[in-house]
């Protein structure tokens, strides 16, 4: 009994839980070792050790316990039996074979007492008298052992289950990932590439420099028309992708966004699967509030969580103003590292995205402290304190302008501005608390970096479709919830735009329908530059087959 928990702590510490990915090399996902960050420990060893040694002892100590003991063949004492000599039965398995009145566990040494005859009552049990200690014999063991191998069993046990769970939570950590993709093209075609997706036919001959068309969405978000559409598609690095998931189950969010190796890895999975026109930094809108002062995490099961939100007016002031991308990146240097190491990438084969958050959807998220079903907090102060919220949108404008213009100082070709919580809005409060400071970010942008496009999405904002016409950007993005046609004429027949194909068509519907969904929406976008995307984030469970035939129709199609 007591030596099981020993053995079980001991596989506990030693071995801990192995994340392993299937395919990849230790050049892409170096996953030195077999165990996590804590059972990789020394002292986790060392108490794995000391926990096995204790089972063996604790094991012994157990066995000697049942040992069996010799007794003598001698008769009862002759002294009367009275209440001042209180004996104790003992009962036997064999009472006739045993001599009564001398202490089974003395040895055959003991001299042996007068005896007669044992009192009635007890004639077939062996009297013990209670005033005799239990002397030690040549195979017993302290009487202490037990108990504390017992509760050192138990407290080993337990040990053993904290850091197991807590090693899932504390990934090894990542020794630098050896690069070589750019080194060259015969290399990445030799397949040593540091990926674990197959590379399609389309990237291959991108990255042996046969790609004329590596910079059409570029060109498209400029504002210039072109012989076919180019296709990125928004969250094409999600958890669709088994190659993505492979991450995802093993490290949390944020040391997956913010670790070179792991975000580079990521963000180019898509690209080398489907040979997509654009490739995203792996990264969250979110990224940027550390600066502000506002921290957050992302917690699995509940996504992003903001401690201390933005739900007062002491808090809304004390965020603090960033201005300059020099102070992003002082802060955020792996965004430098990221985004350095993609250009390099696909540089001459694909175009690099950069992405930032509006000011609105970023400040009502540090309201509400996290994801919301109708934004309660942010309505609320945006009712009742409408110049402490414009003073921090203001703020969070410039703000994200700056961090957008290091993205471009780092390699971003293209910046799009998500307003993800455009559904949250009324076409009145949209008016009024997102429009002017999205405006204003993607001016500041645009006055740093006057030769980056600007695409703006609102998801959900379709509702106010016709308040989006004379915005900042270069390029209006649209969800999947309105004709790609009847926006065309809202928005006006040479406004760039982008989208808008329905996400649900690609998780459910055939092949066919995928083909005939892209032709259907280029074709009402003819005659505008136009890159074609998804309404939305590709869902989670889509086929990569899906994904693959999307961007294979984008190829064929002709403006």
């Amino acid at each position: 009994f007591f030596s099981c928990p020993f053995f079980c702590s001991s596989a506990l510490c030693l071995m801990g839980p192995h994340p392993t990915v299937p395919g990849t090399t230790t050049e892409f996902l170096p996953l030195r070792g077999t165990g996590t960050a804590a059972s990789q420990q020394p002292w986790v060893k060392y108490v794995g050790l000391g926990v096995a040694v204790s089972a063996v002892i604790a094991l012994a100590a157990t066995s000697s316990s049942h040992s069996p003991v010799p007794t003598l063949h001698v008769q009862a004492p002759s002294v009367p039996h009275t209440r001042a000599q209180t004996l104790r039965p003992v009962t036997t398995s064999a009472p006739q074979d045993l001599h009564r009145g001398v202490p089974p566990q003395l040895s055959s040494h003991t001299a042996p007492l007068n005896t007669a005859a044992p009192p009635p009552s007890v004639a077939h049990s062996t009297l013990r008298p209670a005033s005799v200690p239990r002397p030690p014999t040549a195979n017993s063991v302290p009487r202490w052992l037990l108990p504390a191998a017992g509760l050192l069993s138990l407290v080993a046990f337990f040990v053993g289950v904290a850091t197991r769970r807590s090693g899932q939570d504390r990934p090894l950590p990542l020794p630098p990932m050896h690069m070589h993709m750019a080194s060259s093209a015969a290399q990445d075609l030799g397949g040593s590439q540091p990926n674990e997706v197959e590379l399609c036919e389309f990237t291959k001959k991108a990255l042996a420099g046969q790609n004329p068309e590596h910079d059409l969405l570029l060109r498209a978000a400029r504002g210039e028309k072109t012989s076919r559409p180019p296709v990125w598609l928004m969250r094409q690095a999600g958890r669709y992708m088994a190659a993505f998931r492979a991450y995802s189950e093993n490290y949390p969010f944020r040391q997956r966004s913010e670790t070179p190796d792991m975000a580079v890895a990521m963000s180019l999975q898509p690209w080398h699967a489907f040979g997509t026109d654009g490739v995203i930094m792996f990264s969250d809108i979110l990224t940027p509030w550390p600066v502000f002062g506002v921290e957050f995490d992302v917690v699995r099961g509940k996504g992003p969580q903001i401690p201390q939100a933005l739900n007062s007016l002491e808090r809304m002031a004390a965020v603090k103003s960033p201005n300059t991308p020099e102070e992003f990146a002082e802060k955020l240097p792996f965004i430098a590292e990221i985004l350095g190491t993609l250009r390099k990438e696909t540089e001459g084969r694909t175009t690099l995205i950069g992405f930032v958050g509006s000011p609105w959807t970023l400040t009502a998220y540090a309201m509400e402290g996290g994801g919301t079903k109708n934004a309660e907090t942010a309505m609320r102060l945006m009712q009742t304190e409408p110049a402490a919220v414009k003073e921090l949108l203001t703020k969070v404008a410039e703000g994200i302008a700056a961090y957008a213009a290091y993205q471009v100082s780092c390699g971003a070709q293209v910046i799009q501005v998500f307003e993800s919580w455009a559904h949250q809005l009324s076409p009145g409060t949209f008016d009024e608390f997102a429009k002017p400071y999205a405006d204003l970010c993607m001016r500041k942008i645009k006055e740093r970096c006057p030769d980056t496009p600007v695409i703006y999405f609102a998801n959900g904002g379709s509702g106010f479709l016709e308040r989006q016409g004379d915005m900042a950007a270069d390029m209006i993005c649209l969800d999947w919830k309105c004709d790609m046609a009847v926006a065309r004429a809202m928005l006006g027949e040479d406004r760039g735009v982008s989208g808008n194909v329905d996400p649900r068509i690609l998780h459910s519907g055939t092949e066919e329908q995928i083909r005939q969904a892209v032709r259907d929406c280029a074709g009402k976008a003819k005659g505008a530059p136009f890159v074609l995307n998804l309404g939305h984030g590709v869902m989670q469970g889509t086929p990569e087959s899906s994904v693959a035939a999307f961007c294979d129709e984008a190829r064929k199609v002709k403006l």
